[in-house]
C-alpha cells in the first residue's frame, strides 16, 4: 500500500490562528477488466495514466502565482488584498517550496513566507494524488459532458468523514469533514482536466460553513516533453458569520531540471532527510540565469496564431535588436525567444471576441539559457486588438466565473474577470501577455511584433 498522500489549505491571522485542511482519497480497487463495465475500466486506466504521470513530476519547478481576496462578514465584494509568488516543486512525495529564483527549496508551509491571509499547498500534485491514488474514494459515473469545448467524461467521487481523512483546526478546536467533488476527464488522453471538491459533515462548532477547491489541468510543453501540469484554480474559504476568504492560483515559468548537480535542500526540523530524484536536480548555473530588471526586449513571432491555434501549442519568435545594458552585450538580435499559447477562447455571449495569452518562458542567446520574466507594454497595431475589454451588457462574468464551486463545467475566477461590472479584465501572471481581439476571426501574423519589459519574478 502506498503511503498516504495529503493536501492542505491553511488560513493564517494576524493572530496567528490557522486552519488546516487535511485530505486523503484514491480509486477503490479494481476487478478484472473483462468484469468492469467501461466506465470502470476507463477510471482504471485513467489510474495508470495518473500514476506514471506523477512519477515524471519530480522532474519539473513552476513558479505559482496566488492572488489572494476576502469579505468579511455580511453583504459586499470580495476586496484583493495581494499577489503572492512561489516556486513550488514536487519530491520524494511531498510538496516543496521556494522564493521565486531562490535554490533553496524547503519542506514546509507556504503560509511561513507571508504573515496572515489564506494559503494553500497541495493543488500543485498532492491534491491530484489524494483524490485517485490513495485507496478511499468512492466514485460515481455521471456520463458525458462538454467542458471547454471537448467531450469528457466525468466522474464524481466522495470520501465519508471516517476515510476521509480530512482534518480541519482552527484556533481553539479541531474535527473531520467527509469530502465530495468531480473529476473531468479526457477519455482519448486520460487526462484529469479539472478536480473540484466540498468539504461536507463539517462539525458545527469549527464555524466553518464550506472550503471548496477547483484545480484545472493541461498539457504543458517543458524542453522535448509535453506534461500534465496544474495550470490554475481557485480555493474558497467561508465561514458560517458570512465571512470569505479566496485565493486564485497560476502556474507559469514550468521547466526541466538539470541532472548534474542536487538540489540545495535546507534542513527542517520536523523533516526527515529525504533525497533528492536524480531528475529533480538543478544547477545553480541554470537558476542564475535571471535577465535583470527594466529591459525592453521586442520579440517577433515566426509563424502567426489563429483561432485554430491550440491552447499548449508551442510559440517561438526572433530577439528584433539587440539587448544592450551599461556597455554589455545581453542578448543579440536574432536569439531564440520560446513559450506557448496559455490561453485562446472564443466568445459570444454579448460581443464576439477572443480572450489571448501567450506565454513566454525563455531566451536562447549564444547556447545560455536565460528565464523570462516581464510584461507586455506594447504591440504592432492590428485589428480590433484591447487590453481590457468594455462589457455592454448588464451581465457580468464574475457571477459566472465563481459558479465553478458547485456548478458543472462552469469557468474560474482565474479565467475572466469583471471589474466594476464592466471591464473584462485578464490574470496579470509574469511572462504572459494577455489581451482581447474583437471579432470573429484571429491573427497575429508572422511578423508580429511584441515589446516586453522585464520584472524581478517575485513581483
Amino acid at each position: 500500500m502506498e503511503p498516504r498522500a495529503e493536501w492542505r489549505v491553511l488560513l493564517g491571522s494576524r493572530r496567528n490562528a490557522s486552519v488546516i485542511l487535511l485530505a486523503m482519497a484514491a480509486l477503490v480497487w479494481p476487478c478484472p477488466a473483462q468484469e468492469l463495465a467501461p466506465d470502470v475500466v476507463l477510471l482504471a486506466h485513467v489510474k495508470t495514466h495518473l500514476r506514471e504521470a506523477l512519477a515524471h513530476l519530480p522532474n519539473y519547478t513552476c513558479l505559482e502565482t496566488m492572488e489572494r481576496s476576502a469579505k468579511p462578514p455580511g453583504k459586499g465584494p470580495l476586496k484583493r488584498l495581494d499577489t503572492v509568488r512561489l516556486e513550488v516543486l514536487y519530491s520524494g512525495g511531498s510538496e516543496l517550496y521556494a522564493s521565486p529564483g531562490d535554490r533553496r527549496f524547503q519542506e514546509r508551509d507556504p503560509s511561513t513566507f507571508t504573515s496572515s491571509g489564506l494559503m494553500s499547498t497541495g493543488v500543485f500534485a498532492m491534491h491530484l494524488k489524494a483524490v485517485f491514488l490513495s485507496g478511499n474514494a468512492i466514485f460515481t459515473w455521471r456520463g458525458e459532458e462538454e467542458l471547454e469545448g471537448r467531450r469528457v467524461a466525468r466522474y464524481d467521487f466522495l470520501l465519508p468523514p471516517l476515510v476521509s481523512g480530512l482534518s480541519i483546526r482552527i484556533a481553539g478546536g479541531s474535527g473531520t469533514a467527509g469530502m465530495k467533488g468531480s473529476a473531468w476527464v479526457d477519455p482519448e488522453s486520460l487526462d484529469v482536466l479539472r478536480l473540484e471538491d466540498h468539504a461536507y459533515e463539517i462539525p458545527a462548532f469549527l464555524a466553518v460553513q464550506d472550503a471548496s477547491t477547483i484545480v484545472d489541468y493541461a498539457r504543458t510543453r517543458v524542453g522535448a516533453e509535453d506534461v500534465m501540469l496544474p495550470q490554475e484554480g481557485v480555493i474558497r474559504l467561508l465561514g458560517t458569520s458570512g465571512e470569505e476568504n479566496r485565493n486564485t492560483f497560476a502556474f507559469t515559468h514550468c521547466r526541466a531540471f538539470e541532472t548534474q548537480s542536487s538540489l540545495n535542500f535546507d534542513a527542517v526540523a520536523a523533516a526527515p532527510a529525504t533525497p533528492a530524484a536524480p531528475a529533480a536536480a538543478a544547477t545553480a548555473r541554470e537558476l542564475a540565469k535571471l535577465l535583470p530588471a527594466g529591459l525592453e526586449i521586442p520579440i517577433v513571432l515566426a509563424a502567426p496564431v489563429t483561432e485554430k491555434t491550440a491552447v499548449g501549442d508551442l510559440i517561438e519568435g526572433k530577439i528584433a535588436s539587440d539587448i544592450v545594458q551599461s556597455g554589455r552585450m545581453l542578448i543579440p538580435k536574432g536569439a531564440v525567444a520560446r513559450g506557448r499559447v496559455r490561453r485562446l477562447e472564443q466568445h459570444a455571449e454579448t460581443s464576439r471576441y477572443f480572450a489571448v495569452g501567450l506565454e513566454i518562458t525563455e531566451i536562447e542567446a549564444g547556447g545560455l539559457r536565460f528565464q523570462f520574466y516581464a510584461d507586455l507594454t506594447k504591440v504592432d497595431p492590428i485589428p480590433g486588438f484591447e487590453w481590457t475589454l468594455t462589457n455592454t451588457s448588464t451581465k457580468t462574468e464574475t457571477s459566472n466565473a465563481m459558479a465553478g464551486v458547485g456548478g458543472r463545467g462552469a469557468r474560474m475566477s482565474g479565467q475572466v474577470r469583471v471589474t466594476e461590472g464592466e471591464k473584462l479584465t485578464l490574470p496579470d501572471l509574469p511572462g504572459v501577455g494577455s489581451f482581447f481581439i474583437r471579432g470573429d476571426r484571429l491573427l497575429l501574423p508572422a511578423g508580429f511584433q511584441m515589446v516586453w519589459k522585464t520584472r524581478s519574478p517575485a513581483k
